[in-house]
């Protein structure tokens, strides 16, 4: 069934598009449609949707896709990537009316313009997400609630019913480096390399590990493990093996002697090149090395005070170890400015790097048992 759009209220609460969408979005705003659609466009909220369903199916748009709306707040997935959709659902206790079912009438609006606006992106369905799937801190919001689009198990059975969703993409050097990984923990594939320095049992700690860090601090637990193989090659490489334990070549700039330095601090004897390197030796994988890596991975990623306390304090452990320089903040929220030759700050994670993102990507594809 084809619905009609309405233009009749516009919200004041945008900002510019920087962003290709690659997300959408769901609330619910836990008032009236008359409530609601007045707060979203009172110039004092500094809150909006790009649109609102009412639960006779009425559908308002108040944003241009073309312009950020003001929805998700500190997420997994930012404003800039997605488009947020707001729902008539009156949850507040205070209100006289409580209307915590959902109307046929506005579920069938609602997958309308989900599919409508998922075909047009392109977007797959696990980019179909409820806000408190990926609101941060973990449980700061729970909507949209009650069933069919709450609790998350029947939101996800409700996503996967809607008919026109793609299949879930590939990584590309465009993927963004905070959101959610397009695969479980339980579907990634890894055969430890007969030449690595680690073991099976050993490498699936530091996958356990890393997947749980990154979904605690908003990052797509896929690529840093992605990250990891391909600087490592496989964990088969010198600065991967103990004593150093680096697991994505940080501070490993390429300068290197035969002579034994003075000062042996960020140093070490590279038995297979037979030199002297400068790079950062950890302690430890679980204590120090990978909550390093994903330190740094963030602090590419997010902006100097955009981050979460959670964010900060793997922030702050990253640079204890390697400071970080302050212009390249956020300078790399997609996998493409990790290389030096894309990065804006000219400060990328690799030099020149020109073909540093799309690596990282084909290394996730891999992982996930789909070509690169």
């Amino acid at each position: 069934m084809q619905h009609t759009v309405s233009q009749a209220y516009h919200s004041p609460h945008y900002s510019p598009r920087l962003e290709a969408v690659s997300a959408i979005v769901l609330h619910h705003g836990a008032g009236t449609r008359k409530s609601d659609l007045a707060w979203l466009c009172n110039p004092a909220s500094k809150v909006s949707a790009h649109y609102y369903v009412c639960r006779d199916g009425d559908i308002f748009q108040l944003v241009s896709e073309a312009s950020v709306a003001w929805h998700a707040g500190i997420a997994t997935i930012s404003n800039q990537q997605s488009i947020g959709i707001e729902t008539e659902h009156t949850t507040l206790p205070d209100l006289p009316i409580q209307h915590t079912d959902w109307p046929q009438a506005q579920l069938d609006a609602l997958a309308w313009l989900t599919n409508d606006i998922a075909k047009r992106y392109q977007i797959s369905s696990e980019r179909i997400v409820s806000h408190r799937a990926i609101a941060l801190p973990k449980g700061r919001k729970n909507d949209p609630a009650h069933p069919p689009l709450g609790p998350e198990p029947l939101f996800r059975a409700w996503v996967a019913g809607l008919p026109t969703t793609p299949a879930p993409s590939n990584y590309t050097e465009l993927s963004p480096i905070l959101g959610t990984p397009k695969a479980t923990r339980a579907q990634l594939r890894f055969t430890v390399h007969k030449k690595s320095f680690y073991t099976q049992q050993e490498v699936d700690t530091f996958f356990d590990l890393y997947w749980k860090l990154a979904t605690e601090t908003g990052v797509d637990s896929i690529i840093p493990i992605a990250q990891m193989l391909h600087e490592t090659a496989d964990l088969t490489s010198f600065w991967c093996a103990r004593p150093q334990r680096n697991p994505a070549g940080i501070g490993v700039n390429g300068v290197a002697q035969q002579r034994e330095p003075n000062n042996k601090n960020n140093w070490a004897y590279n038995t297979q090149r037979n030199q002297w390197e400068r790079g950062v030796s950890f302690p430890t994988w679980v204590s120090d090395a990978i909550p390093a890596h994903l330190g740094r991975l963030l602090q590419y990623a997010i902006i100097i005070g955009g981050e979460t306390p959670e964010q900060r304090v793997l922030m702050y452990r990253s640079s204890a170890t390697r400071p970080f320089p302050p212009r390249a903040r956020g300078s790399a929220p997609q996998l493409r400015e990790l290389g030096y030759a894309h990065n804006p700050a000219l400060a990328g994670w690799a030099k020149p790097g020109d073909h540093y993102g799309a690596a990282i990507a084909k290394r996730a594809n891999v992982l996930m048992g789909v070509l690169g």
